[in-house]
């Protein structure tokens, strides 16, 4: 099967998205990178694109497509690390993983009612929004948390 327009198109939105969640990594110092902004629920940098991973693939991956994956959600806001390399070599796997599923998807997958961990039923063609809305969403997060730590720079 190849994929349809609607989840090409979605796809590539969220690709971009994440991809630009790890372009605002770049060039943080590792404390930068772990820093988190002193409001509530505020959260680091890497927390923000370790979860913005694990999301997709538990949008995409586990619900729309049916396929196990080892995320535990909670463990996403823990994430730390000294560099955004290693979150780009997981990138690149799991979207590779997950190319490989929505090519294989059936398109009645999309019409159909999926039950998500969290917000309960969906279809197919709302966790495509989902995971859309989510990431850019996340992307907005990044961006503005690239940007305190800029200001706080001097």
């Amino acid at each position: 099967m190849a994929k349809t327009p609607e989840v090409t198109a979605a796809f590539a939105l969220i690709g971009r998205n994440i991809d630009d969640v790890l372009d605002a990594l770049t060039g943080l110092s590792a404390a930068e990178l772990n820093w988190k902004p002193p409001v509530e629920g505020g959260n680091s940098a890497m927390v923000l694109a370790t979860h913005v991973i694990g999301a997709c693939q538990g949008h995409l991956l586990q619900t729309l497509c049916g396929q196990s994956i080892e995320r535990v959600r909670e463990e996403e806001f823990e994430a730390s690390g000294d560099s955004v390399g290693p979150l780009r070599e997981h990138w690149a796997t799991v979207r590779g993983r997950i190319d490989a599923a929505l090519e294989a998807l059936d398109p009645a997958e999309l019409e159909r009612t999926h039950e998500h961990p969290i917000l309960g039923p969906m279809s197919g063609h709302d966790l495509l929004m989902l995971a859309v809305r989510h990431s850019a969403e996340h992307l907005g997060h990044a961006s503005l948390t690239r940007d305190l730590l800029i200001a706080q720079r001097g």
